[in-house]
């Protein structure tokens, strides 16, 4: 365990490591980072890896224009990229974590990123913004979800 306000260099190195994700929510949100290092195992939300985020951006290849929905907003790293590359009014993200979802859209908003923020179970996607013309999961999921089949665009 590596404080980061005891070895702040050390920390910085070893969060912004490619093949390592970076926990953002320990015991959904009950253990806060100002609370220090703890014991808990606890995982609730995290930032996927650098190398995987890049791999995921890679096969989605999202293009200018395009409208993507994002399942998983998390800290809404991901979601700043995608906004960042199709045009914020072009996102839909979804967390079915309404803290995460409220402080990600929070940070969105002091970049001046304003796609639309969902709290909501993110297997049933979002039709009300469908097609879509990709999809982007950081959440789990034994099999694609029926829901997220028919938001798409044919081909996507």
């Amino acid at each position: 365990m590596l404080d980061r306000t005891e070895r702040p260099h050390a920390w910085l190195k070893r969060i912004y490591r490619p093949l390592a994700p970076l926990i953002t929510q320990i015991a959904l949100g009950e253990i806060r980072p100002e609370d220090g290092p703890t014991d808990c195992g606890d995982f609730t939300s995290s930032v996927s890896c650098p190398a995987a985020v890049v791999g995921m951006l890679h096969h989605l290849d999202p293009r200018p224009g395009e409208r993507i929905l994002e399942i998983g907003t998390g800290s809404g790293y991901n979601s700043a990229l995608l906004a960042h590359r199709i045009g914020a009014a072009a996102l839909v993200t979804v967390d079915i974590d309404a803290a995460l979802a409220a402080r990600a859209e929070s940070k969105l908003a002091q970049l001046g990123m304003t796609p639309t923020v969902v709290t909501g179970d993110g297997e049933q996607g979002y039709e009300q913004a469908a097609p879509f013309d990709g999809i982007l999961s950081t959440a789990a999921v034994r099999e694609i979800p029926q829901a997220w089949l028919h938001q798409v665009r044919p081909g996507a």
